[in-house]
């Protein structure tokens, strides 16, 4: 009878804390989209996140990126800030996946970037329907 509620307890336990942590992964998530580019964003949305992230201003800033993805390739790096998308800017990290798909399979993805107080303007050529 007491091993039925100690598993009871553990169990119930183990939901609790899965409960509290799905916001904190769904976070860390990449955004649909900026993924298929090798590349995770985040919204740098207020000043404390700037101070964690260790970055000067709000915005979209490139935390990580896939070795040999189609991001890496054209020359994301991680610590850029993602400023526009085909001549538009993102409000948020999550708009990638919008632009993403407006773009032609096989086409290309214009990106301005801030790195290290420079404009880059980069090219990322999208592979096509059954292209490696």
């Amino acid at each position: 009878m007491h091993r039925i509620k100690i598993v009871s307890c553990v169990i119930a336990v183990a939901l609790l804390l899965l409960l509290l942590a799905l916001p904190v992964v769904q976070n860390l998530m990449p955004p649909a989209g900026a993924d298929s580019l090798g590349m995770v964003l985040v919204d740098v949305d207020t000043n404390e996140k700037a101070k964690e992230f260790l970055v000067e201003a709000q915005g979209i800033y490139v935390l990580a990126t896939e070795e040999n993805s189609v991001a890496d390739e054209a020359g994301v790096r991680s610590g850029d800030q993602l400023l526009m998308v085909n001549g538009q800017p993102l409000g948020h990290a999550s708009e990638m996946a919008h632009r993403l798909s407006q773009a032609a399979p096989d086409g290309q993805l214009q990106l301005v970037l801030l790195r290290q107080g420079a404009e880059l303007r980069l090219s990322i050529r999208l592979a096509g329907e059954g292209t490696p």
